[in-house]
């Protein structure tokens, strides 16, 4: 024999998440290996035989039951941890040793234990924040912009003479300008702008122009002066200035502006009396309809109470038992669950009758009296406790709750008698 030292499974597995820990040091790491040390100090020393509940496990890591289901998911996502589920039991966990020296893949599988309900709702929460911040700062930013930045052509910046004359085409703009300070005599009359002779010229009188020029007249009233020779016409509506423009060039008829067709209104659709609205179509889908009191009891009767558990599942089944026997007590054979010859020290509900919570009656019984069932009427196949003893350990001393074996066993008996009808005295 050599003298090197062989470590449990259980031992070289804890070593191994330990090493993990130091070689990634990271928090979120740390804490899944807290979760998977809590695990496997349940567990013998092979690494078997280990399934506390998930309360139990939160309890001792300091965290909730949703932190350590992330937790698991990850050590069962690098292959180092398996969770068998129970029914009415805890999971049954098995430690996995990881195969070579090779570090694990983290990163890979951490996104299961950081991508939780309080993560994702921070990150909308800042998006949204952000695209609020982003939307102010945009408005703030166009209030500041000249009127170049916000579309509007400014003529003189462009460089577009042309957009500078308000006359249209076809319309003088006036009379040219004249050089000032010049020494040649002007070949034209000269006007009264600045630079221009001392001799008053001729005043230039300015055309009509069509409506929509730069100059207009303006009618001040009968009762003031300058407003021209003549009487102004009285304009009827839809006549503007092309009308009094044509009157003083001697038109007596004048062209008459085409009307504008209205747009045809929109008429409202009419809505149907409340009368006459059709009701919603009812349509029954197969397989949806629960079932009636009457076909649980037929299928009781035929497939027993298994059968018709297996087919409306158990809590119909249970709760139609138990509304039968408080409504209709029976004398001769009854068939109640197995489990109901105890009482229920959690909800403290006699025997022969269903477990009950805040809601009303429960469609399976609570773990304590399908334990008290177990100690009471099986034999323990692993540490050979007679029926009504308690479990115990290999050193004799009594453990607390049951051996697994023992439920299994116990679970198979209830089944079986579930199967068979019970008497008024439950035997």
């Amino acid at each position: 024999m050599t003298g090197e030292r062989v470590q449990a499974p259980r031992t070289a597995w804890m070593n191994r998440m330990r090493a993990e820990v130091l070689r990634m040091r990271r928090l979120d790491v740390a804490k899944i290996v807290h979760v998977g040390w809590a695990i496997a100090s349940f567990a013998d020393s092979d690494g078997t035989n280990c399934h506390p509940g998930t309360d139990t496990i939160a309890t001792i890591v300091g965290s909730g039951e949703e932190t350590v289901s992330r937790a698991k998911k990850v050590l069962k996502a690098l292959g180092v941890l398996t969770e068998k589920r129970r029914p009415n039991d805890n999971s049954e966990y098995l430690l996995h040793q990881p195969v070579g020296a090779a570090p694990l893949d983290w990163e890979a599988h951490l996104y299961l234990y950081t991508d939780t309900r309080s993560a994702r709702r921070k990150k909308k929460e800042k998006e949204q924040e952000l695209a609020a911040h982003l939307a102010k700062r945009e408005a703030e930013l166009a209030e500041q912009r000249n009127p170049v930045q916000n579309g509007v052509r400014n003529p003189v910046r462009n460089g577009d003479q042309d957009s500078r004359n308000p006359f249209p085409p076809g319309v003088p703009e006036g009379p040219d300008p004249v050089p000032a300070g010049g020494s040649e005599p002007p070949s034209q009359p000269p006007g009264t702008r600045s630079g221009t002779g001392s001799e008053p010229g001729a005043e230039r009188v300015p055309e009509p122009v069509p409506a929509g020029g730069g100059q207009r007249v303006i009618n001040k009233g009968p009762d003031k002066e300058g407003a021209g020779p003549g009487s102004w016409p009285s304009l009827s509506p839809g006549e503007g200035p092309e009308r009094q423009i044509a009157s003083e060039e001697g038109e007596t008829q004048p062209p008459l502006l085409a009307a504008v067709p209205e747009p045809p209104r929109r008429t409202r659709r009419k809505t149907a009396p409340a009368g006459s609205t059709q009701p919603p179509l009812l349509i029954s889908v197969p397989g949806q309809t629960p079932p009636t009191p009457d076909e649980i009891q037929q299928t009781v009767s035929e497939l027993g109470v298994a059968g018709a558990m297996r087919r409306y599942g158990r809590d119909l089944v249970l709760r139609e038992l138990n509304n039968a026997d408080s409504q209709r007590p029976r004398a001769g054979a009854r068939t109640v669950p197995a489990e109901w010859k105890v009482p229920c020290g959690y909800c403290e509900a006699p025997a022969e009758t269903a477990c009950r919570s805040s809601a009303g009656l429960r469609g399976v019984a609570h773990q304590g009296r399908l334990e008290a069932w177990n100690v009471a009427y099986a034999k323990c196949p692993r540490c050979e406790a007679a029926p009504e003893e308690q479990c115990t350990n290999s050193d004799g001393t009594p453990l607390y709750g049951i051996h697994a074996e023992r439920a299994d066993l116990g679970a198979d008996m209830r089944q079986i008698a579930d199967q068979q009808p019970q008497t008024e005295t439950g035997t």
